[in-house]
């Protein structure tokens, strides 16, 4: 039967439907969640605390063959990972990387932006990036990114874009990194996050 989801930490609708059989499209298109929607726009940046609609299942019939072997394919899965690395505003363009999923190891190059993409299961819950030589290592948060519009969700993308140190919350060093951030894309320099350098820093961030 249909019910409300509360959103916890490290859920995105994409988790969230895969576990309760859906696919991402069927339960973000309801009626019931529009206010959601309308509130966050983006499916994979939910907050702890929201509330998703979730519909009745409904079963569907398929005519086979007896006496036969019958393939079914479920839609909708896996999710894709999408990361752009960067050193100084450049990017980090064909280096070697070594992402593992849950376990799993999958080898590859960055492509010419700084780009690494990875096909991965909705409810994956660890991944851990070693890049370049040495290599770097890098632990990897999955679903945990807010909308920019959070306090939350601002300073995770000032610090994965390397303009504020990871764990500093205090207002004066989110200022300055915000400061910084729009000196360096020639946006005006106010140290308050406008729906321009919001839209900037989502841009630059990948989302």
């Amino acid at each position: 039967m249909s019910k409300q989801h509360v959103v916890e930490i490290g859920e995105c609708l994409a988790s969230i439907a895969y576990q309760n059989g859906f696919f991402l499209e069927t339960v973000w298109e309801q009626g019931e969640n529009k206010g959601l929607r309308d509130l966050r726009h983006n499916p994979y940046e939910l907050v702890p605390g929201d509330v998703v609609f979730i519909p009745d299942k409904r079963g569907k019939e398929e005519e086979c063959g007896t006496n036969a072997q019958h393939l079914f394919v479920r839609k909708g899965v896996p999710e894709k990972l999408r990361l752009r690395m960067t050193r100084d505003n450049q990017p980090r363009s064909n280096e070697p990387y070594t992402l593992i999923i849950d376990g799993v190891e999958f080898k590859g190059v960055t492509g010419a932006d700084g780009t690494i993409e990875q096909s991965l299961m909705p409810d994956a819950k660890q991944c851990r990036l070693l890049i370049g030589e040495g290599p770097e290592e890098y632990e990897i948060q999955l679903r945990q990114l807010q909308p920019a519009t959070e306090e939350i969700g601002l300073r995770a993308r000032l610090s994965n874009l390397g303009y504020l140190d990871a764990g500093a919350a205090d207002p004066d060093s989110v200022k300055q990194a915000i400061r910084a951030f729009q000196e360096a894309h020639k946006l005006a320099a106010t140290g308050s996050a406008d729906a321009g350098t919001l839209e900037k820093l989502k841009e630059q961030h990948g989302s």
